[in-house]
């Protein structure tokens, strides 16, 4: 795979619409189905049926440009970045594009229009234009990106229609999503401590090496800065120097069994352990693992409860090939990040009520 990423036009077949002259009235009122950005805005994300229909000298007149079923639609002027299905065979304006695989087994359409959907914001700073940005077809053709195996593109798009139906039944079912990860780690790994799947176990300081944090009285602390303070209890201050660009974080004294991780430079106190050394494994795996690991287990301490990293290393736990953990953290990501493009959209449509009321 190349790690910056392969151009879009490699993978897919990539063009326009047409409008045919307003002119002729011969060419409008057929049976071939006309799909404006206004038709994609009001389907579910599937145009099955167009405000306007074309004749097939209509059609003729834009070169017979038509759409197969399925093909992905994306709208370059307007609503830029707006993705949705064709629904069934259809023509379009010139304001969009149709999308479809060169190899349906090498890109999968569902993945590709998530893809499009969390990189919308990336793909509209590409657009040209002032107030009305456009995208064309060759910004859209050079776009970058790196594939999944196909049967992990569907695995993931599947998730991700899971998570558009959550969302879209409303709000409070971001927080499920959660939920949705959490499933899917146990359905591919099963549970670290009953191992169902009866996998090969090592110790846990041969999967990741634990170390206490680092104190940091409150005296010394820029709270003017931007690295966030981990304790036992998650970020509890700021300052403007980190120990570490990233790592995990678990509590040592106090709140013992949270599991965070920081994908940004951060500094762990000393009411904390952080992962030393992940051995080579997927750090985003190793988050969910420690979770359902269920380090509050292993706590000493009638008052204050404490985590002993010597003791818990010494503790066995399933080994996962590393392929296998790459495969769950490309899921969190795509999940993670069109929860980020739902919240965003929410966010929006709040902004909108409160404007309105």
């Amino acid at each position: 795979m190349n790690k910056n990423g392969t151009k879009l036009d490699q993978y897919c077949h990539i063009s326009s619409g047409g409008t045919p002259s307003r002119r002729q009235d011969t060419f409008y009122g057929g049976d071939i189905l006309w799909s404006t950005i206004a038709d994609m805005e009001k389907s579910d994300g599937i145009v099955v049926d167009t405000k306007e229909k074309i004749t097939s000298e209509g059609l003729a007149s834009i070169g017979n440009r038509i759409f197969a079923k399925d093909t992905l639609l994306l709208a370059m002027y307007g609503s830029v970045g707006k993705v949705a299905i064709a629904g069934k065979k259809m023509a379009t304006n010139q304001a969009i594009l149709g999308i479809t695989p060169k190899n349906e087994k090498e890109i999968y359409i569902s993945y590709l229009k998530y893809w499009l959907m969390v990189n919308k914001r990336k793909i509209v700073n590409k657009a040209r234009g002032g107030i009305l940005k456009n995208l064309s077809a060759k910004i859209v053709e050079n776009l970058k990106i790196n594939l999944p195996l196909y049967d992990d593109q569907i695995k993931i798009a599947n998730l991700l229609t899971q998570v558009e139906t959550l969302v879209a039944k409303r709000e409070e079912s971001i927080g499920l999503l959660d939920e949705l990860l959490k499933s899917t780690f146990l359905d591919m790994f099963g549970d670290p401590i009953t191992n169902p799947q009866n996998r090969e176990k090592v110790r846990l300081d041969d999967i990741v090496v634990l170390q206490r944090g680092f104190d940091l009285p409150k005296s010394d602390r820029n709270i003017e800065g931007k690295i966030p303070l981990y304790g036992s209890n998650g970020i509890v201050d700021f300052h403007d120097e980190a120990k570490f660009e990233e790592g995990i974080i678990t509590g040592r004294s106090g709140t013992i069994g949270k599991v965070y991780y920081s994908h940004k430079p951060f500094w762990p106190l000393n009411t904390t352990l952080f992962s030393k050394d992940i051995k080579g494994n997927n750090i985003i795996y190793l988050t969910f693992l420690l979770r359902f690991f269920r380090l509050e287990r292993f706590h000493q301490g009638a008052g204050v409860p404490t985590l002993n990293r010597n003791n818990v290393h010494k503790e066995k736990i399933y080994k996962v090939d590393r392929n296998e953990q790459d495969e769950f953290a490309t899921i969190v990501k795509q999940i993670e990040a069109t929860k980020a493009y739902y919240q965003d959209s929410l966010d929006v449509q709040k902004t909108h009520q409160t404007g309105h009321s």
